[in-house]
């Protein structure tokens, strides 16, 4: 289903494989905190949310492990598997 999601892409880096959906502003309606900069990511701020593909724990673990990210956080983040 995700690769009927126009906002989904999959993503492969040194940081291993990625989830990654976009969240459009009207679909944003509660505060995230951005791991990449520890902002808060405000209602109706269009932004990311990514987990990972290749968890070991599975999909299911992984999903519960998602995280919100501003989008330039996430195109800059750490690239060694950490945030």
């Amino acid at each position: 289903m995700l690769g009927l999601d126009p906002g989904y892409r999959h993503e492969t880096g040194p940081d291993g494989g990625w989830h990654v959906r976009r969240i459009p502003a009207w679909r944003a309606v509660k505060d995230y905190t951005c791991p990449g900069c520890g902002r808060t990511i405000p209602p109706g701020l269009a932004h990311l949310v990514a987990w990972r593909s290749d968890s070991i724990l599975g999909d299911e673990a992984a999903g519960a492990e998602r995280r919100h990210w501003h989008p330039k956080c996430w195109s800059t983040r750490r690239q060694d598997g950490r945030y």
